[in-house]
């Protein structure tokens, strides 16, 4: 998944309101930031990074554990 800007997932993308920042581990839109576990964040960049599809418990356990 890339933000449309020539970068990587780790450089950031825009999930409904929010602007998630992989590589800081942080989540933000206004002025509200909320920072994230990094596994928290493996999870959410899995799961975005495959819309429409179901994804495996093991698949999810393989992203966490890389």
């Amino acid at each position: 998944m890339s933000n449309g800007q020539g970068g990587g997932v780790s450089d950031g993308f825009v999930l409904g309101e929010w602007l998630v920042q992989p590589s800081l581990n942080r989540l933000s839109r206004g002025g509200e930031t909320i920072q994230l576990r990094p596994k928290v964040m493996d999870v959410l960049v899995l799961l975005a990074g495959s819309p429409g599809e179901v994804v495996t418990k093991d698949a999810i356990i393989d992203a966490v554990n890389a």
